[in-house]
């Protein structure tokens, strides 16, 4: 799949492009302008996960993608998925990203780079490498969540899940909005009670740089860091 270009700029629920519950597939060189996610790759299915096929082994490599709300390199929110596996985003830019525009700020899952699970199941071997981001309102969000869009898409983390060797290599962003979730990093596990507790395990940020500045540590001011998040690394 290369050399396309995706207009979708009718407002609402217009992805550029979703993959669903997809194995071995590859886009490259694609241009994509969307009103709602630029990529969205999700699960769909009537099953729990885990009885669901993988979504595995996917590279986006040369895209140019820009998205008037919600993600511009999105998994989730939905998530019949028994396993995300080996994802990777790699040589590609992001001209404009932005989070909602009835309810900016408001909504903690929204992000250029983004991971959202509002099903328990698994991810690993995901990674954004040599990402340029030119716009955007929250840089990276990845993370579990109950329900998705003021709960219209109900979750159900009954299930066990977790994240683990998540990468974000190279990623630059180059502006401020000025917002309250400019260029934030959220990172979050899942803890509640009657539910699995599910961790995200090993996420590495190497040479993430905001506004030429690199992220070097936990305490850097745009990381925001939820339950559950261990052995995060720095480069």
């Amino acid at each position: 799949f290369k050399g396309v270009k995706i207009l979708s700029t009718r407002y609402a629920s217009t992805d550029g492009l979703d993959i669903v519950n997809s194995q071995q597939c590859a886009f490259l060189n694609t241009f994509i302008r969307a009103n709602d996610d630029a990529i969205a790759i999700k699960g769909l299915d009537s099953r729990a996960p885990a009885e669901c096929p993988p979504t595995r082994n996917l590279t986006f490599c040369g895209m140019q993608l820009w998205n008037d709300c919600n993600c511009a390199m999105g998994i989730g929110a939905e998530n019949h998925c028994s396993l995300y596996e080996n994802i990777r985003f790699m040589n590609s830019s992001i001209l404009f990203s932005y989070d909602d525009p009835d309810y900016h700020e408001a909504l903690d899952e929204r992000a250029a780079l983004a991971i959202c699970c509002i099903h328990g199941t698994y991810f690993r071997n995901i990674s954004y490498e040599n990402i340029d981001v030119y716009h955007c309102e929250r840089l990276i969000a990845a993370g579990f969540q109950p329900s998705f869009w003021f709960g219209f898409l109900p979750g159900d983390q009954s299930t066990p899940g977790g994240m683990s060797n998540i990468r974000y290599v190279n990623v630059q962003s180059y502006s401020n909005s000025g917002s309250n979730i400019a260029n934030q990093i959220h990172i979050y596990g899942w803890q509640r009670e009657g539910t699995p507790s599910k961790s995200v395990d090993g996420v590495l940020l190497d040479r993430v740089c905001i506004e030429g500045k690199p992220v070097t540590s936990a305490s850097d001011p745009h990381l925001v860091l939820g339950p559950n998040v261990v052995n995060m690394t720095f480069k």
